[in-house]
């Protein structure tokens, strides 16, 4: 069953689907029409074929926004910088306002 969705054709339902999931993985990111990326496609499709479940994933998507110090979407090398120079109650309020910001951002 979940290796034949491999073959299965997108059509406007699956695609909503995925979508859907998508955006309540990241409510934050703004969506331009354009559809999903390539790692959103793959990771809504696992979720969809119960492969992992939404809340498997949950933790992981929290662990990246702790790390995201600079809020800027990835974490890198800066992140790594910026986590080793402050320290950890100046990490904290950084944090912290980075979590706010992101509170604003959600719908």
């Amino acid at each position: 069953e979940k290796m034949q969705q491999l073959s299965r054709r997108l059509d406007p339902r699956l695609l909503d689907q995925l979508l859907g999931c998508a955006t309540r993985l990241r409510p934050e990111v703004e969506r331009d029409g354009l559809g999903l990326t390539k790692l959103e496609f793959a990771l809504t499709m696992v979720i969809e074929l119960g492969i992992v479940k939404m809340e498997e994933v949950r933790p992981f998507i929290k662990q990246f926004r702790t790390i995201d110090v600079s809020n800027n979407g990835r974490v890198g090398i800066e992140e790594m910088k910026l986590m080793n120079k402050l320290s950890p109650q100046d990490l904290a309020k950084l944090r912290l306002a980075s979590a706010r910001t992101r509170s604003f951002e959600m719908p």
